[in-house]
């Protein structure tokens, strides 16, 4: 998202809404920039920490892990981005 967000910028496009994905440095400068609008945060510490304990209760506890986990996607704006990073959720 962030290539995207330098290329509208050197072109001075501000008529562009752009929405992405990740909380990298890159997309979070051109998010307090204003040239990204929204990041769509998917939460890889929780996912990587939901993995690691199901492959333990399968390997060490032999339970069963579901096939499938749902995780609530977060729509990070500027007007929320500091009071996110702020947090504990992330």
């Amino acid at each position: 998202t962030f290539a995207i967000a330098r290329a509208l910028e050197k072109l001075d496009r501000r008529d562009v809404r752009l929405v992405g994905y990740d909380l990298i440095d890159e997309n979070l400068h051109y998010l307090k920039a204003g040239r990204i609008n929204a990041l769509i945060n998917q939460n890889p510490k929780r996912q990587a920490l939901m993995g690691i304990s199901n492959l333990a209760n399968y390997l060490v506890f032999k339970k069963e892990t579901s096939q499938m986990n749902l995780f609530p996607l977060e729509i990070i704006t500027r007007q929320n981005l500091e009071s996110y990073l702020g947090s504990d959720i992330h």
